[in-house]
């Protein structure tokens, strides 16, 4: 599609390389078989980390480690302590490095630390980072960070990085955003794609249920529906998506528009959609569970996010074999490919997303190839397996302090 940009790097061209040396101070040693794993997050609501905390934590208990999830806890804890994994409630509330949340946390996990030993500490999000770094510098156990998005340098970052032993970004462009704006050294970030277990998306065929949730959401049976998945958040660029369909709407009255998710942009959202005449037409399903039959319901995947670090939306829409449309931004670049796997589209373009959508539903032939390709795509560069072994790998080559 014209006006559309497209990094000409591959993504393993860009990927920094996974070092197993690394001198360390003299007061270290390399760790040996990894048993016990502290993963930390703030949270397990409905959400992008949350979702790859389950699935990573899942897989590695597979592979045979323990794993205990530290959180503030959500809707999913459920799901983790179903799979096996114990969660250990901490009150790591605020964003803030120095709040109180952090400090009450470190309080809340010393009886656990006091009672089992944790052969590596694994931090999600940026409290979580700080907190890892207490562990490791006062408790000694190895820290690594992953890093799923883009972050403003700030003073706290400047003066307390806690960016751990190794530092995970989940797309090429996170990792250049990690070396140039926060000055991480190269030989300390290792590029690990998020994986999905695609086989909870693949042929997702259910009549009845498909059926009874069109009834549920007020679709019609018949109609063409374009969709996301995302949090409702501004930096998503969800209006954009309801401005194009504005401007399909008219002309095509089969045409609806799915919104799966929640956050704290909804309620301007839906004005939106009051202000356009859409009532009826762009549905709202709110937070869910399992987005497989939300997915299954989407002809068409559009994500116009202005920023993302990788998409983990976008390899569930793969998964799913929906062709996807998506803004040319952050790490997004690195999963679709335009032409191939998907449409790339300009951030802040309402025209470009409402002529590619139109594109895919009157072309049902490059639909269906593009959808192929992201289908084979995401089986063979982002499993869950693939992320899992990889960050073993990551793991392998901390060391320990003595």
């Amino acid at each position: 599609m014209k006006g559309t940009h497209q990094r000409t790097r591959n993504y393993e061209d860009t990927s920094p390389p996974l070092s197993l040396e690394r001198a360390g101070p003299p007061a270290c040693r390399c760790l040996g078989t990894i048993v016990k794993i502290l993963h930390i997050t703030r949270h397990l609501d409905i959400g992008g980390i949350p979702r790859c905390v389950l699935d990573l934590s899942s897989a590695l208990r597979t592979n045979g480690h323990q794993i205990v999830v530290a959180s503030m806890g959500g809707v999913q804890v459920a799901a983790l302590e179903a799979s096996g994994i114990r969660h250990y409630r901490i009150p790591l509330c605020g964003k803030f490095e120095f709040g109180p949340g952090l400090w009450h946390s470190w309080l809340a996990l010393l009886p656990l630390l006091r009672k089992e030993s944790f052969d590596i500490v694994h931090a999600h999000t940026r409290m979580a980072q700080v907190l890892a770094h207490l562990l490791e510098r006062f408790h000694g156990i190895p820290a690594v960070t992953t890093c799923h998005g883009f972050f403003k340098p700030n003073p706290g970052r400047r003066f307390w990085p806690c960016w751990g032993q190794k530092v995970i970004a989940v797309s090429p462009a996170v990792a250049e955003h990690l070396a140039t704006m926060h000055r991480v050294p190269n030989n300390r970030i290792v590029c690990i794609p998020n994986g999905i277990d695609a086989s909870k998306y693949i042929h997702f065929h259910d009549p009845e249920k498909l059926f009874s949730l069109r009834a549920d959401l007020d679709i019609p049976r018949q109609a063409r529906v374009v969709g996301t998945t995302a949090r409702l958040s501004p930096v998503k660029g969800l209006d954009d998506l309801i401005k194009a369909f504005s401007i399909l709407a008219p002309k095509h009255p089969n045409f609806y528009c799915l919104i799966v998710g929640e956050g704290n942009a909804r309620t301007d959202l839906e004005k939106l959609v009051r202000d356009l005449g859409l009532d009826g037409r762009v549905i709202f399903s709110g937070a869910v569970d399992d987005v497989a039959p939300y997915l299954a319901l989407m002809d068409i995947f559009v994500l116009p996010s202005l920023m993302e670090g990788l998409g983990l939306s976008i390899l569930e829409a793969f998964a799913a074999g929906k062709p996807v449309i998506a803004s040319c931004v952050g790490g997004i670049v690195d999963v679709v490919k335009n032409g191939t796997t998907g449409i790339l589209v300009q951030p802040r373009s309402p025209q470009q997303v409402a002529q590619a959508i139109e594109t895919l539903f009157e072309n049902s032939v490059l639909a269906q190839s593009l959808a192929a390709e992201a289908s084979r795509v995401v089986r063979d560069r982002f499993s869950l397996t693939s992320m899992a072994s990889q960050i073993q790998s990551v793991y392998s080559c901390l060391q320990r302090r003595v």
